[in-house]
């Protein structure tokens, strides 16, 4: 076997692998994508986003140090597109990417291997509710 893999090649091996609702790509920038697409509340998002920050910093940085969980908002729109957002207002969100990707263009046997461990309690942390014990504050960071 191989040490390492393109990105296309990694994600046929990974492919069977994978929990059903997880999709697989290679995205603009050659990275290795896993994704699920999300309608969400902007703070039930934003507290999706601190959780998987700290199983970034928790669990990938041990098992899969190249990988990153995130959301994307890259197909995501708003509800309503004519209101104005506002803080008091819980706003909605269709179609955001919780994601873990592994940057590209190539991936190892072993990356392919943790990336299909991990996936199962990825999605665990997408049923999850609020924000990691002590994490930060709801009214502090960037997705507000």
């Amino acid at each position: 076997m191989r040490a390492a893999v393109k990105v296309a090649e990694a994600i046929e091996r990974l492919r069977p692998r994978v929990p059903p609702g997880i999709r697989l790509e290679e995205d603009d920038l050659g990275h290795l994508l896993a994704f699920v697409r999300r309608d969400m509340l902007h703070l039930d998002a934003d507290a999706l986003s601190d959780r998987l920050a700290a199983w970034t910093r928790d669990r990938l940085a041990k098992e899969l140090p190249r990988a990153q969980a995130t959301i994307s908002f890259r197909h995501a729109r708003p509800v309503d597109p004519h209101d104005e957002s506002t803080m008091d207002i819980q706003e909605g969100w269709l179609g955001l990417e919780p994601s873990v990707w592994i940057e590209g263009p190539q991936v190892s046997e072993a990356e392919v291997a943790a990336l299909a461990r991990v996936l199962p309690d990825f999605l665990k942390l997408l049923e999850g509710r609020g924000r990691p014990s002590g994490f930060r504050r709801y009214d502090e960071g960037n997705a507000e």
